[in-house]
């Protein structure tokens, strides 16, 4: 059976409200889509090693 992580991310957590520049915007939510491939492949990677 499967375990909840111990602290999940907030779904659509990114650069914060006072950021206004659209360059920061750009680059903040990058960095979160960044960060959810990341945690989506590790698991993958675990599942699939786990069926040998």
């Amino acid at each position: 059976m499967r375990q909840a992580p111990e602290q999940a991310p907030a779904p659509l957590d990114g650069p914060g409200a006072d950021v206004s520049d659209a360059g920061e915007l750009l680059l903040g939510h990058l960095e979160w889509y960044r960060q959810a491939l990341l945690r989506k492949t590790s698991g993958l990677a675990t599942i699939s090693s786990g069926r040998r």
